[in-house]
């Protein structure tokens, strides 16, 4: 909360929110699509994820390809709370809850800075995070391979660069879906 520590001012007994506003044009039914879309993603890379860790191959030895291997485990729970964001998010849009505080009066359909960073930027942080992760220890782990081709158990090899090969494609395909999803929000004109 120390980040969003200046968007409130004291206000006589309590705090107004005098930060940024935002503003999706997604309807949230989309938006809960799209919600459920990046955690079926993200559900296809925790397992992929599990998989490839399970797996005892060369490059599970070596420290340069297995940090970024095992590194994802962080974007993906980072994304995990993107994706419970966004579709708190939609649920919000799609009730239209009643207005209890002052300084929601003329924002009710607007989003507070920590709401749309939670929902919007959160999801393609993790996209972009897991791309390069998982590039980074497939690069590393042909190399190894390359290196070490007399001691490779091919089978065990092929299958955990099959694993962090989709791992790639599966974060490209996040990052890119999660842009989408991120071009939608648009930061509110002060005077609103």
């Amino acid at each position: 909360m120390r980040n969003y520590g200046k968007d409130y001012k004291k206000n006589g007994d309590g705090y107004e929110y005098v930060g940024a506003w935002y503003e999706t044009s997604l309807p949230a039914a989309e938006l809960k699509q799209e919600a459920k879309f990046f955690g079926g993603k993200l559900l296809a890379a925790s397992l992929l994820l599990a998989c490839g860790l399970s797996v005892n191959n060369i490059g599970s030895h070596t420290f340069w390809v297995l940090i970024p291997y095992a590194g994802m485990i962080l974007p993906v729970i980072y994304g995990w709370m993107g994706c419970h964001a966004m579709m708190r998010t939609a649920k919000k849009r799609s009730e239209q809850e009643p207005i209890v505080h002052l300084d929601r009066a003329e924002h009710a359909s607007h989003l507070r800075r920590s709401e749309y960073e939670q929902a919007f930027r959160r999801p393609l942080r993790c996209g972009i995070a897991t791309a390069v992760l998982a590039w980074t220890s497939f690069a590393a782990d042909l190399v190894i391979v390359t290196a070490y081709r007399e001691q490779a158990v091919w089978p065990v090899e092929i299958f955990f660069a099959a694993d962090a090969f989709l791992l790639c494609i599966l974060g490209v395909w996040m990052a890119v879906c999660a842009w989408k999803v991120h071009r939608s929000a648009h930061r509110l004109e002060e005077n609103v």
